[in-house]
């Protein structure tokens, strides 16, 4: 059976940063993509790296588009607000 590829969304928050290290921990499932808003630090950052762990080879952005054609599932813990405005935008 093929992994599951995820993408992170809100990866450098503290709950962004659980949610990696589940993704990174769990058998089946392996992290293609973390995001943050614009601006912010983590942006650049190895999101391994960022929620602890050692270095996973995916790099933090602020661009979720270049990451959908690789994904299978989002998990998305940051506020609904931003949620619907960061998605409404790339629907365009």
């Amino acid at each position: 059976m093929a992994e599951l590829r995820v993408i992170v969304a809100g990866a450098g928050g503290r709950m962004g940063g659980a949610n990696i290290r589940a993704v990174a921990a769990a058998q089946g499932l392996a992290l293609v993509g973390a995001i943050d808003r614009p601006g912010a630090a983590s942006i650049g950052k190895d999101a391994g790296t960022l929620a602890g762990l050692e270095p996973l080879g995916v790099t933090v952005t602020d661009d979720i588009v270049p990451l959908l054609d690789s994904a299978d599932a989002i998990i998305d813990f940051t506020a609904p607000a931003r949620s619907e405005e960061r998605f409404s935008r790339n629907a365009e």
